[in-house]
């Protein structure tokens, strides 16, 4: 086969079925039980949590879901979170650590 038939035959697929193995793949490496993820929009409400999240602040994801990441901040530290979200949104990335509490209060520093 011809690099451009097989080109051809690879943007097909990827039309196809890309995004859905995309997803597949996101979804994999997101909700993998080790890693602690939030995703949350742009007023700062949590759409969805990854497994280790959930698991390191001792909430179950539909708990973690309802909450806004203010309300997992630590209390000393929810003062920062509405002027650190704005540089984030103006940013479109940001890095960092913040603290996090659960709810017996044990504080975690994530980046």
């Amino acid at each position: 086969m011809s690099s451009e038939g097989s080109q051809a035959q690879t943007a097909d697929w990827l039309l196809d079925r890309g995004p859905r193995e995309l997803e597949l793949l996101f979804r994999a490496i997101v909700f993998h039980p080790s890693v602690p993820i939030l995703i949350a929009d742009n007023d700062r409400k949590n759409l969805d949590a990854s497994v280790g999240a959930a698991k390191l602040l001792g909430l179950s994801r539909d708990k973690i879901i309802d909450k806004r990441i203010d309300d997992l901040a630590a209390p000393g530290f929810k003062p920062e979170i509405a002027s650190l979200w704005s540089a984030f949104l103006e940013q479109g990335e940001q890095n960092g650590m913040l603290r996090l509490a659960g709810p017996d209060g044990t504080l975690w520093d994530v980046e």
